[in-house]
């Protein structure tokens, strides 16, 4: 469902892009700037800075005192802790399927609980894949 309405509001976007010249259609292009800038994070990674959405996100899992972040387009070793990664996105998003993993619950497109493998899908069809424990998934199915 929220799925859904993300594309569509991305549409309703595009289209106002394509005729900036009434108000609205600015307005629209404005307000939607904002909430995309306010669903990102910037974090730090080894190599510089990482500006990332956070529907892009797949899952979060820790490693030590830094954080694995695994999007559509890959992963990266974030220089920060997951507890801290935790307080920054939002809790109706990402759920704790174990102590060391935060789970996009919004890019869940099908569980396999006899490999208990979680399967996550873009809105645009690119798709990763994980495995869990069989407590983390058993948690993740429970809360789904």
């Amino acid at each position: 469902e929220k799925r859904e309405r993300e594309q569509l509001i991305e549409t309703i976007r595009a289209e106002a892009m394509k005729d900036k010249g009434t108000e609205l259609a600015r307005d629209i292009v404005k307000i939607t700037d904002q909430a995309a800038k306010a669903q990102q994070l910037t974090l730090h990674i080894a190599n510089g800075t990482l500006v990332v959405a956070t529907s892009d996100i797949v899952y979060l899992k820790a490693e030590g005192n830094y954080t694995q972040l695994v999007t559509f387009r890959g992963s990266d070793t974030v220089m920060t802790g997951l507890g801290a990664l935790a307080k920054l996105i939002d809790e109706d998003t990402f759920i704790r399927a174990d102590r060391s993993t935060l789970v996009n619950i919004h890019n869940i497109a099908h569980l396999q609980p006899k490999q208990h493998r979680c399967l996550f899908r873009s809105a645009n069809g690119q798709e990763v894949q994980t495995t869990l424990l069989a407590p983390a998934f058993k948690r993740l199915q429970a809360l789904l």
